[in-house]
């Protein structure tokens, strides 16, 4: 059995990781929107990925933001709420 300790621990780092997870939501929002504005669905292409991201194609981008949308879907389905309440307490 964990102790009291252990249980307020849990939920510190529970509260924490959420925390993060919102940040990065947002963070990934902008970044979508200016993936938008400036027409890289598009223009993308794999060959201007270069250096550090060399080895990621214009595709797995795409497929990311997939992702990020179907998690943004799951979460306004009531698990937004859920986030916000351990985030703002």
């Amino acid at each position: 059995m964990a102790t009291q300790q252990q249980k307020s621990d849990h939920v510190t780092r529970v509260r924490q990781e959420t925390t993060n997870l919102a940040n990065a939501i947002g963070r990934l929002r902008i970044l979508k929107m200016k993936y938008d504005a400036q027409g890289l669905e598009i223009d993308l292409q794999d060959i201007d990925i270069i250096g550090e991201n060399f080895g990621i194609s214009a595709q797995d981008i795409k497929d990311a933001y997939v992702a990020i949308a179907l998690i943004e879907k799951a979460l306004s389905s009531g698990g937004e709420e859920a986030l916000l309440k351990v985030v703002m307490s």
